[in-house]
């Protein structure tokens, strides 16, 4: 089961597409689409600047992807005997990628 990434969205920059309860700097609170405004539960209008947007996470297909673009640059660097920069920024961002999970 992957675990589930959030995005901030500032709320200058876009709104919640539907009604419903958004997760913000003060915590869960309520939108509403007719009235484009967060609620608290006291009913009070608030202002927060951002709230939390569930996205895909494929921190999965990334590893495997940038593993896979490490063997290639093995495959070159066998053949033509050069590695690069790149290949180093790549090991790099696995090495952080694994040890992170």
């Amino acid at each position: 089961m992957k675990n589930s990434k959030y995005i901030k969205v500032s709320v200058s920059e876009r709104k919640p597409e539907t009604a419903g309860n958004y997760n913000t700097e003060y915590g869960l609170k309520s939108y509403s689409k007719a009235m484009q405004l967060f609620i608290d539960d006291n009913g009070e209008e608030i202002y927060p600047e951002y709230w939390l947007q569930e996205v895909p996470d494929y921190e999965d297909e990334m590893k495997e992807m940038l593993a896979k673009c490490m063997l290639e640059f093995g495959r070159f660097k066998a053949e033509f005997g050069q590695g690069s920069k790149l290949e180093l920024e790549i090991k790099s961002l696995l090495t952080k990628l694994k040890t992170e999970s």
